[in-house]
């Protein structure tokens, strides 16, 4: 299962606990979240999903106004697998 990490920061950077991390299909026009995670004490994350595609990733800086930024676009593909 192809898997994300990443680190969160402030501008001086300190890691950023407790922030929402979506991840999103882009080829999913619903606007549905295809997996989640949060940040961890030091501002690391860690998310999974195991469809093959092209994805977004982004972090929820304040759920209460719904401000998001973008942090990278990625693209999964599945090695062959070998019986």
């Amino acid at each position: 299962m192809p898997e994300f990490a990443g680190f969160v920061h402030t501008s001086a950077g300190a890691g950023s606990s407790g922030l929402t991390i979506n991840l999103y299909a882009r080829n999913d026009h619903s606007g549905s979240v295809a997996a989640t995670t949060t940040t961890d004490s030091n501002g690391y994350y860690t998310i999974s999903h195991g469809t093959e595609g092209r994805y977004d990733i982004e972090v929820v800086i304040d759920a209460s106004n719904k401000y998001r930024v973008l942090l990278r676009r990625l693209r999964v593909r599945h090695s062959p697998r070998l019986c």
